[in-house]
């Protein structure tokens, strides 16, 4: 019996797919006796797990400040009065800091009477009134936080700030005038620096002291008086009436360019008040 045309293409066809499946069958064999791949090398510390990866997360913003990104120009020294007979006192018990002060850039609020502030990076906020050669300031501080670190600064130029750049590479910090620092690096250590906010690591004559740390939330009253004799300026500064840290400079700062007063801070939160600075007579 001859086979019709149509039988003989179905026997084609049959036999296509059993060579076709005939191949995969002895690809997938050979695959499975393949001996398997060494072991990855692990580098020391790795694990051998499979751990999912999570999306990075942003850093925590900074605190808004409380003046436009751009930062306002200072006044001229000789648009800048200089503080009388009377003195000068900021309780602090408004909205806004007002034109007595002048802010580098940092995050510095008033309330409820109080000027706040945090994550300063060493952008002070300055008093647009130039300091008497002999002068007592005086003000009420709390440190809110274990960290400590509560300063000021006195006879600057009314316009420093550390640049952002110099924030974000950690170096250490020139300031224009002297640096009274309470608690500062962790609340280690208190000092009095002239510019050189680092002097202390060097310089075995910078004031300092170990002994006494920021208590977080308790206000602490502090006197800063500075006196010249024909040879030095003498620093005092005084915590809650008690001699706290002196010192006398031989080359003291003084003059345009340095004199003026500012609070300022690095990332601990601060809350200031009742300011009040008065010229002395000079001896």
């Amino acid at each position: 019996m001859v086979a019709s045309p149509q039988s003989l293409a179905g026997r084609g066809r049959a036999r296509s797919i059993r060579i076709a499946c005939s191949a995969l069958l002895t690809t997938a064999l050979l695959a499975c006796s393949a001996p398997p791949p060494p072991p990855r090398k692990l580098l020391p510390g790795q694990s051998s797990q499979i751990v999912p990866i999570e999306t990075p997360r942003a850093p925590p913003a900074l605190p808004v400040p409380s003046t436009p990104a751009a930062v306002p120009a200072a006044k001229s020294a000789a648009a800048v009065p200089a503080i009388g007979p009377k003195g000068f006192v900021d309780r602090f018990d408004r909205a806004e800091l007002g034109a007595d002060w002048f802010n580098s850039g940092g995050p510095y609020r008033l309330q409820h009477g109080q000027l706040t502030f945090s994550m300063a990076h060493n952008h002070p906020l300055w008093l647009e009134r130039s300091l008497p050669r002999d002068v007592r300031v005086e003000f009420d501080c709390t440190g809110q936080s274990a960290d400590g670190d509560v300063k000021v600064e006195l006879f600057g130029d009314g316009r420093a700030f550390e640049s952002d750049e110099d924030v974000q590479r950690d170096v250490q910090y020139t300031t224009t005038g002297y640096v009274f620092i309470f608690g500062g690096w962790r609340n280690q250590l208190s000092t009095i620096v002239k510019q050189r906010e680092h002097a202390w690591q060097y310089d075995k004559t910078v004031p300092r002291r170990t002994d006494v740390h920021v208590e977080p939330g308790r206000s602490y009253h502090w006197t800063i008086t500075r006196t010249n004799s024909p040879t030095a300026a003498h620093l005092d500064w005084q915590l809650d009436g008690k001699s706290f840290l002196a010192w006398d400079d031989p080359q003291p700062l003084e003059g345009p360019g340095h004199d003026r007063f500012a609070f300022e801070g690095w990332e601990a939160p601060v809350a200031c008040r009742n300011l009040s600075i008065t010229p002395l007579a000079a001896k």
